[in-house]
Formats: C-alpha cells, structure tokens, sequence
C-alpha cells in the first residue's frame, strides 16, 4: 500500500471490542477491497481493559501496518474525542466513522451502498466529511 493513495480513513474507536473488532474490520477490508479504493482503518482504542490493543495488534500483523494503523490512548475519553483523535491522524480525502460494536453493519451503510450502487451516498450512521479544505498540517 506504500504507493496507494488513500481516498479514505475509516475511524474505529474502541472500548472492550476484543470479539468483535476481527469481525468488523474483516467486513470493512472485504468490501472496500471490492471497491478498489485505496483505504486505511484507523483504530482509536481507550484503553480496554479486555485486550482490545492485543486483537488489533494481531489484525495489524494480518493486513499490515498501513492498512490499519492504531492510534490508542491511555484511559478511557470518550466518544467524541475518539473520533478526534482519529481525524488528527487521518490520511483519507474522506472519513468514514463508524462503531466497533458491528451496530453498523458494513452492507448497510454507505460503503454497501457504494459497492452496489457505484456512487456514494450517505447513511444516517456513516458521516463522510472532505478533509482537503479542512486539514490543518
């Protein structure tokens, strides 16, 4: 992926997501791989005292460290600040956030949509925002 333009950041804050954060980005790499764009998966985890980090780790060792990239943080934030801390370290001309607990199912939100409609559109529980204007480097 070292020459592959990333056209999007996935944001995936955790919290004692250990079971199903496999699941969830197994899901995201199968269908943004379809689609053919250049992606990373940006994984915020607050310190879970479950072995979230070691399950993402191990999922860093699978798709490699470009793929997905983590970015914890000491204790636990919140939400909101999770999803801040990702945007500061996104690469993507686009962000997708979405939720570790798969109640945002991949085929149901806006990258299903993509890969069956070859269009983006929007979804109530993914926010697409365009970075190019508003990163501040």
């Amino acid at each position: 992926m070292a020459n592959e333009s990333i056209a999007y950041s996935i944001l995936l804050p955790t919290y004692n997501e250990r079971q199903n954060l496999p699941i969830i980005v197994w899901l995201i790499v199968k269908y943004m791989d379809e689609c053919g764009y250049g992606y990373e998966i940006i994984i915020i985890d607050d310190n879970s005292p479950d072995g979230t980090i070691e399950a993402a780790k191990q999922l860093q060792l699978i798709y490699g460290e470009n793929r997905i990239v983590l970015r914890p943080r000491e204790k636990k934030l919140g939400l909101g600040t999770a999803y801040m801390h990702g945007l500061k370290h996104s690469r993507g001309r686009f962000v997708i956030i979405m939720d570790s607990d798969l109640s945002h199912h991949v085929m149901r939100t806006a990258i299903g949509r993509r890969i069956r409609s070859k269009r983006w559109t929007t979804h109530p529980s993914v926010y697409w925002r365009s970075l190019e204007a508003n990163r501040h480097n």
